[in-house]
């Protein structure tokens, strides 16, 4: 550690060195205030920029002035102000007494708190010294408060002086970020962003991996020596029955106050369970991070199908509407042809049955608008705005997954969330049974202690009794009825149900995996099959309206194909968010979720 002094107790040791420098003369002290300055005495002279090493004594009428080693030094220091400011006077400048107390001053209303010569002039070099320190001082400072608003420590603590790691408050929570604009398309990367802060079972889950983190120097601190203070203060009434020579009975009342004091230290030697505990404390923050890795990744599944689910109800309420508005147009032409003679009663009545029909389609679709916002709203905990929207045309959504089937199981079972919290576990599990075990083992620990009591013996009231040890303690278990051997074969269930668990969770872990690649790699032909299905679709609709003019089909024809038309489209975007969503599952089950991934499904989304 270095031997540095702290800058405002280095400054204050040489601010009176340097003024002391130049105290001259004698007489009454005078104040840092405005109050008025004693009067003027004779001074020494000295020749001009040859300071004296030491100042003449100067006699009066009445005594002789005392040297100026008898002065207190406070005195010089108010008497060389005073004498500055005589000198800053005669050149009609403001004082530099009355600098510093404005200065002073201004520290309370926030101003500069630097000093300044006047406009136009400069400071005179008797100035220059006190100025020059003040003034580096006073920014010294300024940079010190600047460090601890911005909560810089490590800056403020170099303007202090200080040497050493800086500790930093580690908060529990992180800080909520930045409101999303409402102004502008929401990404998936922005959505998943916001609800990686405000989600409120990811920030449950680090406040959990941080308690769990707390196991290990609990864990330690058993290991530790324990000591142990305890006093008591007592007031007796004792009565005693007694026999005296004359073979009478007597009874004999005593009153007196007693006292125990004791300190006692006990540092655990040998003790097999502490090192299984402290084995079991390292997996249960394991565990925890394990655990928090795992709502990271379902984070980021449940945005993306929360983020999708929004979207398809978008497109279903698009479809619906533009439905609608065919069979509005189709209802109005046909009652058009009803009025003229050229219609049927029954042509306007499946169309109008038709439009009932949506707009009941209509309602329930504008529910799930709703309702899939108001999910997206819970996740981020703030109101969104309009989404982006999936780029049909340049997405290439096979290409958000690489890799065959066999290598993005062989990543799940090597790096899955799941499969190291139950790993964890399992450790966990088998530390138990070794600390089951450890209970048939003896223990040893190293006791010293020192003990002070005052009349606690009722035959000898007055005794008082000091008593001092240090030794070792050995404790071996010899029985107790079977309970370590229950311990023992219950820890060793516990790990078979793991095990067996474990075992359970990987083959199922591969199922998933199997189900969510299928989803990606088939669903990007699906989609083109539903692509050439729509294209196919518009010509039916276009070819049945055509043939409905000339009169070869009717008119439930053409709403038949506008029908069809609608199911193709709303099962080609269903198709379509299906496949991003399965590839951001797909990548959260084998635990590979981060920043660029999301970055990559993103980029298929355009404003």
């Amino acid at each position: 550690m270095h031997n540095r002094s702290h800058p405002v107790r280095r400054f204050h040791r040489r601010l009176p060195i340097v003024l002391a420098m130049f105290v001259v003369g004698a007489g009454s002290a005078a104040s840092w205030s405005q109050q008025p300055p004693a009067p003027p005495q004779a001074k020494p002279v000295a020749a001009v920029g040859k300071p004296q090493s030491k100042p003449a004594p100067v006699a009066t009428d009445q005594q002789a002035s005392p040297r100026w080693w008898n002065i207190p030094l406070s005195d010089r220091i108010n008497r060389r102000l005073d004498a500055l400011g005589d000198k800053v006077r005669e050149g009609t400048r403001e004082p530099l007494a009355d600098q510093l107390n404005r200065s002073v001053d201004s520290v309370f209303s926030g101003e500069s708190l630097l000093f300044k010569a006047p406009k136009g002039q400069n400071l005179a070099w008797w100035e220059k010294p006190l100025a020059d320190r003040l003034n580096a001082r006073i920014e010294h400072l300024q940079a010190t408060i600047a460090g601890l608003e911005a909560r810089d420590f490590a800056a403020a603590a170099r303007h202090l002086g200080l040497d050493g790691p800086v500790l930093r408050p580690a908060p529990v929570l992180p800080p909520p970020s930045a409101k999303l604009d409402p102004d502008t398309a929401l990404t998936m990367m922005d959505v998943w962003r916001a609800a990686m802060v405000n989600d409120r079972s990811i920030r449950a889950a680090r406040a959990g991996a941080q308690a769990a983190q707390e196991r290990m120097p609990q864990a330690r601190a058993q290991a530790m020596p324990q000591v142990q203070f305890s006093a008591s203060q007592f007031a007796n009434n004792v009565a005693r029955d007694g026999v005296n020579t004359a073979n009478q009975t007597l009874q004999i009342f005593d009153r007196y106050e007693s006292s125990n004091q004791t300190l006692s230290l006990r540092q655990p030697l040998i003790r097999a369970a502490l090192v299984h505990q402290l084995a079991q404390a390292r997996l249960v923050g394991e565990e925890a991070q394990a655990v928090l890795r795992r709502e990271t990744q379902n984070l980021a599944a449940k945005v993306a199908g929360t983020y999708l689910e929004a979207l398809l109800a978008q497109d279903q309420l698009a479809l619906v509407q533009a439905q609608q508005r065919f069979l509005r147009t189709v209802v109005a032409a046909e009652t058009r042809a009803l009025a003229a003679g050229t219609g049927t009663r029954t042509a306007v009545d499946e169309a109008t049955a038709r439009l009932d029909l949506n707009r009941a389609q209509e309602l329930e679709a504008r529910q799930a608008v709703d309702l899939t916002r108001r999910q997206l709203e819970v996740l981020v905990n703030q109101p969104i705005g309009r989404l982006a929207r999936l780029d049909a045309q340049g997405a290439d959504l096979q290409g958000l997954v690489q890799g065959s089937l066999d290598d993005w199981i062989s990543q799940a079972l090597r790096g899955s969330p799941e499969v190291q919290a139950l790993q964890a576990q399992l450790g966990q599990l088998r530390e138990e049974v070794g600390k089951a075990r450890a209970g048939h083992l003896p223990t040893v620990d190293l006791v010293a202690q020192a003990q002070r009591s005052r009349s606690e013996n009722i035959i000898n009231p007055q005794a008082r009794l000091t008593n001092q040890l240090v030794g070792v303690q050995i404790n071996v278990p010899l029985y107790n009825a079977g309970f370590v051997n229950s311990q023992t074969r219950q820890a060793s269930a516990e790990v078979e149900r793991t095990l067996e668990q474990l075992e359970a969770l990987r083959l199922d872990l591969g199922v998933r995996i199997h189900r969510e690649y299928r989803g990606v790699t088939e669903g990007a032909l699906r989609v083109r099959s539903l692509e050439v299905a729509a294209r196919s679709a518009n010509v039916a609709l276009d070819s049945a309206t055509k043939s409905m003019a000339a009169g070869v089909r009717s008119l439930v024809d053409v709403l038949n194909a506008e029908q069809q038309r609608a199911q193709v489209m709303r099962d080609l975007a269903q198709a379509r968010y299906l496949s991003v969503a399965s590839a951001v599952r797909l990548q959260a089950l084998a635990g590979v979720v981060d920043e660029e991934i999301m970055t990559r499904i993103s980029a298929v989304f355009k404003p």
